[in-house]
């Protein structure tokens, strides 16, 4: 009886070590993954050119000084799914994908 306590008391242990561990990394990320002001402002200009047939030019300055092609609007599009939608050119297209983050596609299942 007295292992079944200690064997108890060791998990408990862990538990907590575990969830303390967690909070904790779940703070980071958090914290991580939280945009500035500064790049959501640009974001939206991003998103504004895009939608309003903004220049090749102009597109491309807010790219180069950090707007994310990736960042999602309030209706869950990105700068290349509002470039297609609003008939932008194919020049205009293309740049927007080169600056996107290459990445591998999700697995699907069979």
């Amino acid at each position: 009886m007295a292992d079944s306590n200690e064997d108890k008391e060791s998990l408990l242990e862990g538990l907590k070590a575990w969830v303390s561990e967690w909070k904790i990394s779940s703070k980071k990320a958090k914290a991580e993954k939280a945009p500035s002001n500064k790049d959501v402002q640009l974001n939206i200009k991003l998103w504004n050119a895009v939608q309003l047939g903004g220049s090749h030019d102009d597109i491309q300055k807010l790219l180069e000084i950090g707007a994310d092609p990736t960042a999602r609007n309030q209706k869950g599009y990105n700068a290349l799914q509002l470039a297609l939608m609003h008939g932008c050119s194919l020049e205009t297209l293309e740049m927007i994908e080169r600056y996107s983050p290459k990445t591998s596609p999700k697995p699907r299942r069979k």
